[in-house]
């Protein structure tokens, strides 16, 4: 249920209109990458770009370093694969940038051009699959990570998100086996332990998920999925002492606010008589429990509150129903933010200038809890 990292391509293959950049300066680019060095990347890419505007390998390298540091990539990207047209990396990694953006078709259709150029390549048919998943559509992501991996069957990632994508099928015995297969080739990935742990969990074997999920967070203790999903089958589990709960709970807050850049001040204006702008989050707006609690609710202050209210949704989840299209009728504003990075996504509430943020999710399936992190509204609630 959570959106699976993208493959990210390397930069040491360009087609051959980037010659204009000197090889030396190439070299460099292509050592500073694979020394993990991105920042220092970034600035060489940079000056780069400004003194060859033309090279696509420059704006290539450039958009990869900004990537591997969690930012906006897409300008870079737009403009290597304007100057590298037939270049399969450089429109794979342009996918993983509009994945993060959450504009899902338009990452889907580079994929599809980067296979449609090198149609061997694993990596693109991962990040296919994973945002196929986003979408929901589960049969194109199985056969996609299926395909990557008979191009390469080690691919550890690709047999883990095999088992996510198996397990929203309901073939949990099939997504169990995916997860041990990853676990197999790279017994520390700590997604696969994860993942397994989800998957042990629908099969109500909870005491196996709840040592899978302490073997993720093991191999990676700043997991916030893993801790996350520790912290919600403490809920089935008995004779749990309160001490480790509330410990816990506390370490997932720690984890999740040193991954994030709180904001500070909003531009809500502080003026009683106008409208409270009122944020719902959830992957739940859907025929689901909650959304069926929320119809009534969400439909009376609508109809009795909406000189004093504004409701806008953000949705978590790519798919609708007939439910969904009934609560969007509730609210003043709907945002489908399935696979939107929590960076993004909390730059949009603060930019729509929500007064008072809700979680509707705590730990369950499709929930965005580390977003609160960035205090992206002055007033927050779960």
């Amino acid at each position: 249920t959570d959106s699976p990292q993208s493959a990210q391509s390397p930069i040491n293959s360009v087609d051959a209109s980037s010659a204009e950049l000197p090889q030396t300066e190439r070299d460099q680019l292509v050592a500073l990458f694979n020394a993990g060095r991105h920042a220092e990347m970034e600035a060489q890419a940079r000056l780069a770009c400004e003194r060859y505007p033309t090279s696509g390998f420059a704006w290539k390298g450039l958009g990869a370093a900004l990537q591997m540091q969690g930012k906006d990539a897409l300008a870079a990207l737009q403009r290597a694969t304007e100057l590298l047209p037939a270049d399969a990396d450089t429109h794979n990694n342009l996918g993983n940038a509009l994945r993060d953006l959450g504009q899902l078709e338009v990452a889907l259709a580079s994929y599809t051009k980067a296979l449609e150029m090198e149609p061997s390549f694993a990596d693109a048919y991962y990040n296919l699959g994973n945002v196929l998943q986003d979408l929901g559509r589960l049969d194109g992501a199985v056969a996609s990570y299926r395909r990557a991996l008979e191009i390469k069957p080690d691919f550890a990632a690709a047999h883990s998100n095999l088992g996510v994508a198996l397990k929203d099928c309901g073939l949990l015995d099939d997504a169990a086996a995916s997860c041990r297969r990853a676990l197999e080739i790279k017994p520390d990935f700590a997604d696969a332990h994860n993942n397994l742990g989800n998957v042990l969990k629908d099969l109500g074997l909870l005491d196996d998920a709840l040592a899978s999920y302490r073997r993720a967070l093991e191999s990676d203790p700043g997991y916030t999925k893993a801790l996350g999903n520790l912290l919600f089958i403490h809920n089935y589990l008995a004779d749990q002492p309160a001490a480790r709960l509330l410990a816990e709970a506390r370490r997932f807050g720690e984890l999740v606010a040193r991954q994030a850049r709180p904001y500070t001040a909003w531009r809500n204006t502080p003026e009683p008589d106008r409208c409270l702008r009122v944020g719902l989050v959830s992957g739940d707006f859907r025929n689901h429990p909650v959304g069926y609690f929320l119809e009534s609710l969400l439909a009376a202050l609508a109809s009795n509150a909406s000189a004093q209210l504004e409701l806008i949704a953000y949705s978590n989840h790519a798919r609708g129903d007939a439910l969904t299209e009934r609560l969007k009728a509730s609210c003043h504003g709907w945002h489908s933010v399935a696979g939107l990075s929590d960076a993004s996504l909390a730059q949009q509430i603060r930019d729509d200038g929500i007064d008072i943020l809700i979680d509707l999710a705590g730990h369950t399936a499709y929930n965005r809890l580390p977003l609160f992190a960035w205090k992206p509204a002055p007033v927050q609630a779960s």
